[in-house]
């Protein structure tokens, strides 16, 4: 996007919020179903409350945050079905957690929830974009849970490595797309540890629930995260986007686990014996659980297994 149409759209936003335009602007549009598009009008509230099987939590900025704005939208869920789906499952998940690991946190969605649907797990939030990390500290702070929810300025891939991030503004909206594969050449230094190094460094002893969304570059976090998978068997929230390469590895590490890989859907999980990257689909579950924990953990949320 160029410089000139991204403040061209930062013009139109805060034209948008508007205290005088903005109400009429969200009464008009709560009269029609919630789609993507609808989701991107922007929001004059300092929060939003997302209410997600029982886990209730504030987002707040929903001005900038495109997260805090789906849930607006959707009525306390993300807009998208699947991802909700997707959320309704990790809620459950994390009621059986002792440890939880937001891995690329954004501004806290799934931090928040987890600690919500489960106040006595120990829940730590990933991130490497400064402008988005302070965000997450004060989602954090906003729902009083820094004694369950520790945030890290800190990237999960590579042991002992690095990666420069931009410290300014991406334009009118919070970024929600940056990776560890990404090159900035100004910026800070924003450091990056292996899944195998948090887990002992942070003193992980029991069950494991872990959410990876890093935009592509999933194949460190697994590569470096074997001795993790291997000792704890952890459930796993995952987005795997169209393009992504780490398909034919990640098969073979589940295997090796004795664990399996489900795509998310709208109305549950889609049983598969290979990993195919989906054009509308983006998450999976990772999980050693078997086909009666499964029916046990979806079961009462209205879920199922599919294509079984």
């Amino acid at each position: 996007m160029t410089s000139a149409s991204m403040r061209a759209r930062t013009i139109a936003k805060r034209f948008l919020e508007l205290p005088v335009v903005n109400p009429i602007l969200r009464q008009l549009a709560s009269r029609v179903p919630a789609t993507d598009t609808i989701a991107r009008i922007p929001i004059n509230l300092p929060e939003v409350e997302a209410s997600i099987d029982g886990a209730r939590f504030v987002m707040t900025n929903p001005r900038d945050c495109n997260v805090a704005r789906s849930i607006y939208w959707g009525r306390g869920r993300p807009v998208r079905k699947a991802e909700a789906t997707a959320l309704s499952i990790f809620a459950a998940s994390s009621r059986e957690a002792e440890f939880v690991f937001d891995v690329g946190a954004n501004t806290g969605l799934f931090s928040l929830l987890a600690s919500s649907a489960n106040p006595a797990a120990r829940v730590h939030s990933f991130e490497i974009v400064p402008v988005v990390f302070a965000q997450l500290v004060r989602n954090i702070v906003r729902n009083d849970v820094a004694r369950s929810v520790e945030p890290h300025l800190l990237g999960v891939g590579q042991p002992d490595g690095a990666v420069r991030v931009p410290t300014g503004s991406f334009g009118s909206s919070l970024p929600l797309s940056v990776s560890l594969l990404d090159r900035y050449q100004t910026g800070a230094e924003i450091p990056v540890r292996s899944l195998d190094q948090l887990t002992a460094s942070l003193g992980v002893r029991g069950s494991l629930l872990v959410k990876i969304d890093v935009e592509g570059a999933e194949r460190t976090v697994f590569e470096h995260g074997a001795e993790t998978f291997a000792k704890f068997k952890p459930d796993v929230v995952c987005e795997i986007l169209h393009d992504s390469d780490v398909p034919a590895l990640l098969e073979v590490f589940l295997r090796n686990n004795g664990m399996r890989a489900l795509l998310i859907e709208d109305e549950g999980l889609r049983a598969s014996a290979k990993i195919e990257p989906h054009s509308h689909y983006r998450d999976w579950f990772l999980t050693a659980r078997s086909d009666d924990a499964l029916d046990a953990m979806l079961g009462p949320l209205g879920l199922r297994v599919l294509g079984r």
